[in-house]
């Protein structure tokens, strides 16, 4: 887990695919209302963990759609852990069946480390 004044940013984290979903915080986890995307679980990802995407991705679509991102890990000034998915980089709306052979490939990969 990354603690406050580690590297800042992370520079060195890798960027990877995730699959990611909107969800109504509640003023839970420390967000403050209205819509926030987090990671999908079974993906080895805190789900609590805040990421910072496109705004479209909350504007546009339903609560409860699942993404396919580019993150990479990162902290601003050494803070809190969050996934950063570079806005100009774009996502795209995964669909049921999508979500479920990308979590399995994942699954099967991360068995076979």
């Amino acid at each position: 887990m990354q603690k406050a004044g580690d590297a800042v940013g992370l520079p060195d984290e890798p960027f990877f695919e995730v699959l990611v979903e909107s969800f109504d915080s509640g003023n839970v986890s420390g967000h403050h209302g209205g819509l926030h995307i987090r990671p999908v679980a079974g993906q080895g990802l805190d789900t609590s963990l805040y990421v910072e995407s496109p705004r479209a991705m909350r504007k546009e679509h339903p609560i409860g759609t699942q993404f396919f991102v580019t993150a990479k890990r990162s902290n601003k000034e050494g803070g809190v852990l969050f996934l950063k998915c570079p806005h100009q980089w774009g996502y795209s709306v995964a669909t049921p069946d999508a979500a479920r052979a990308f979590l399995s490939r994942l699954k099967a990969t991360q068995g076979a480390a």
